[in-house]
């Protein structure tokens, strides 16, 4: 996959987070919008899907491999033969036969694998519509987290700032201070794994769906990519 301005992505992504968290409540559950989306990472993920492909193009190939023609030529059974016979005069009169058959279980054979591609089929369609969604659900998961620990570190950090002036006026004592340092680190680690997993989420959806993470990104938005 393509990483080109990856970077600037994630830059970019990460500051929405932090945005999102300063200005927005948190999401309880999909709305309309997050299953449109849905819908069409699913398509993606249906079309893209390498299983999908390889047994479209198995079908492909037996549909033509089994046409009209080909099925009653495999299926049909000719028999031909001929002799010379004689009477008790000794007069000699040419014999011959013929004999056709058609094995009518080689073209419902035929028809039954053809049957059996397309069930497989919609078998793959299914798995990667489960992909699909278990990776966009995780994603939706993760950029809520990161924006959970955002505000965590927000709240830390002024907690930081006020323990600190009221150990300046000596309205409190520098352990403190010293605490309340520490949980500014600890939220700032918890932030920067919750960014981390929407990145990892991010790639394994963009994998799922066949796209690069910046397209991947197009569509969550709610936008439009050409050609596809």
């Amino acid at each position: 996959m393509k990483r080109i301005g990856i970077l600037g992505l994630y830059g970019l992504f990460v500051f929405g987070i932090v945005a999102s968290a300063q200005g927005n409540s948190l999401q309880t559950f999909f709305n309309s919008s997050d299953l449109v989306v849905l819908e069409r990472l699913i398509g993606l993920a249906e079309a893209n899907d390498l299983a999908v492909l390889e047994l479209e193009s198995e079908l492909a190939s037996s549909e033509q491999s089994l046409t009209t023609e080909g099925r009653l030529a495999e299926a049909l059974n000719i028999k031909a033969g001929g002799s010379l016979s004689t009477d008790l005069y000794q007069q000699a009169r040419p014999s011959f036969n013929i004999s056709v058959s058609l094995n009518v279980m080689d073209l419902v054979g035929s028809n039954d694998k053809t049957a059996l591609i397309e069930a497989r089929i919609a078998e793959a369609k299914d798995m990667a519509r489960v992909k699909a969604v278990e990776a966009y659900v995780a994603y939706k998961i993760s950029v809520q987290t990161a924006e959970g620990a955002a505000r965590t570190i927000e709240a830390a950090q002024a907690a930081f700032e006020v323990i600190k002036v009221r150990v300046e006026t000596g309205d409190a004592i520098l352990s403190n201070q010293i605490r309340a340092q520490s949980d500014v680190a600890d939220a700032a680690t918890a932030l920067l794994t919750a960014n981390g997993a929407v990145i990892v989420k991010l790639e394994k959806l963009a994998t799922v769906v066949g796209l690069e993470p910046e397209e991947t990104m197009t569509v969550l938005n709610g936008g439009v990519i050409a050609g596809k």
